[in-house]
């Protein structure tokens, strides 16, 4: 979803959303979650990061508040569930989020 634009990823999951059962069905996405608040030097990297998907793809690096904003466009329904941080990596901004439907 990194590689999509707001519009685009709105687009991919809302199409997801409608063939999904609220009972059992979840979305995982393998992505890299923009931390809210990071070091002077850890931010600017992050900032080089995101400015690079921008420019060279039309994407977007996204915070967790970001996520939430964007799932909210697909379905007011959608939520995120769980986040699995990377583990074994030090400051790692990798993350699994899993979506669900509300019932």
């Amino acid at each position: 979803m990194a590689n999509c634009s707001n519009s685009a990823c709105v687009e991919i999951l809302s199409n997801i959303v409608t063939a999904m059962d609220p009972s059992k069905s979840r979305i995982l996405l393998d992505e890299m979650i923009m931390p809210d608040l990071l070091a002077q030097d850890s931010q600017r990297f992050m900032n080089q990061i995101d400015m690079t998907v921008v420019l060279t793809l039309n994407g977007k690096e996204r915070s967790p508040k970001e996520w939430n904003s964007l799932i909210t466009m697909v379905d007011g329904r959608l939520e995120t569930e769980k986040i699995w941080w990377r583990k074994g990596e030090e400051g790692s901004h990798w993350g699994v989020q899993q979506l669900r439907l509300r019932k």
